[in-house]
């Protein structure tokens, strides 16, 4: 629902694709809601379990960090990770998504979407993040 004064506009985006060892960086073009976003994550074989989740932050200060997964994945593995309005968390749910909640996130031009990962290793890739969101206006 739009607040007093404001019209939507519905879009898709997309961050750039990060190279191997490199977290994901979604730069919001304009004032915006979050309403969901996926992106996939691929581990190397030589380190063991990780957890991955997401923060908010303005370039500088981390404002606003989304509980991370709670289930461990393992080396050599894709999962696709899922974060919608409202999603819960739950182990390793429809086949290999893992929901993450976002709750209707906020974030004004140049705020940015970060994923943030454990045991982080140079050999593992995520994809790009595909974003649906609401350009407020």
């Amino acid at each position: 629902m739009p607040i007093s004064g404001e019209s939507i506009t519905t879009q898709i985006l997309t961050s750039p694709d990060p190279a191997a060892g490199s977290q994901i960086t979604f730069t919001a073009p304009d004032d915006l809601v979050v309403h969901s976003l996926i992106f996939s994550f691929t581990t190397s074989a030589t380190v063991a379990n990780r957890l991955v989740g997401l923060t908010a932050d303005d370039g500088t200060t981390i404002w606003w960090r989304g509980q991370p997964s709670i289930s461990n994945q393992a080396a050599s593995l894709t999962f696709i990770y899922t974060a919608w309005e409202g999603a819960v968390l739950s182990p390793t749910s429809f086949g290999v998504q893992m929901p993450l909640p976002i709750n209707g996130l906020r974030l004004r031009k140049n705020d940015r979407i970060v994923t943030v990962c454990t045991a982080f290793d140079a050999g593992d890739n995520y994809t790009a993040m595909t974003v649906a969101a609401e350009f407020l206006t």
